[in-house]
């Protein structure tokens, strides 16, 4: 079955959307204004998710051997 995938690019990616389509989601105006409608929250899902994973790369560089509390057993 189609599917429509929205993924927030970054270090460890992260599906912000994942819906089954089917062709009846298109036919009509108004069924397909409500599909693109959840895809552009879908989308701006995703570009908070990235600010997010990059504001939290930047505050734990790998190279420098530094760890999160969640890393330590």
């Amino acid at each position: 079955m189609p599917r429509v995938l929205v993924v927030a690019d970054g270090p460890s990616p992260e599906v912000v959307m994942d819906e089954l389509v089917e062709p009846e989601h298109v036919r009509s105006e108004h069924s397909a204004s409500q599909l693109i409608e959840r895809v552009s929250w879908g989308v701006e899902d995703a570009e908070r998710a990235e600010r997010r994973l990059k504001r939290r790369s930047r505050r734990l560089p790998r190279e420098s051997g530094a760890r999160s509390y969640l890393d330590i057993p």
